[in-house]
């Protein structure tokens, strides 16, 4: 069969737990077939966040590096924030290189949502945008650039919402985005919807 009815085969399984961990190991031809439909469903649905204490040491972070300039400002609004972070999320936007596409790449979304109406916290997005204070923090050696590869993370992935390790991921500070290894993130994910079954 052509690549193209492969593809379209794919798309109409309900069951993309069975497509991902049997379906693709068939072939070569279907490895190929399944992982391009696998690819578009990624790049509509696939979102990470960033939030919890790792969210909480980016901003520590912060505080830090600007407290000789920002000191005032800091000490005024430092400790409201202890107990209220704002969370960075990333949604996918392609594959790098887009050829082999071995690396998924997300962006981030400055949402909104991720502040309250906490005159504290709306300074803090007034101050610096949540992805210049992401970025910031992998601009240097730090604790969070160690920690971002081996601590669990929110993914959200077949419309559902859980907590995984990303596999290898990076973060490109000039390019403003993460990459990492989607194939080895749906492989997870879907051997945890089987355990579940």
């Amino acid at each position: 069969l052509p690549p193209e009815l492969f593809f379209i085969i794919v798309q109409q399984l309900n069951d993309r737990c069975f497509a991902w961990l049997v379906l693709r190991n068939v072939s070569t031809a279907i490895r190929q077939a399944t992982e391009c439909a696998f690819a578009s469903y990624f790049k509509k649905d696939c979102h990470i966040r960033f939030s919890g204490p790792f969210a909480a040491r980016i901003l520590a972070d912060h505080w830090q590096l600007n407290n000789y300039s920002q000191g005032s400002w800091i000490h005024k609004h430092k400790e409201p924030l202890q107990n209220q972070f704002p969370s960075f999320l990333f949604k996918a936007s392609g594959f790098h290189p887009a050829h082999s596409r071995a690396s998924a790449v997300l962006k981030m979304q400055d949402e909104s949502a991720d502040y309250t109406n906490d005159s504290n916290l709306l300074a803090v997005r007034r101050f610096r945008s949540s992805s210049t204070l992401f970025f910031a923090a992998f601009r240097q050696p730090s604790d969070v650039q160690a920690s971002i590869s081996r601590e669990s993370h929110f993914v959200r992935l077949d419309g559902k919402l859980k907590s995984f390790v990303i596999p290898s991921i990076t973060v490109d500070v000039v390019g403003q985005h993460i990459l990492f290894d989607w194939r080895y993130l749906y492989q997870m994910f879907y051997l945890d919807e089987l355990r579940l079954r």
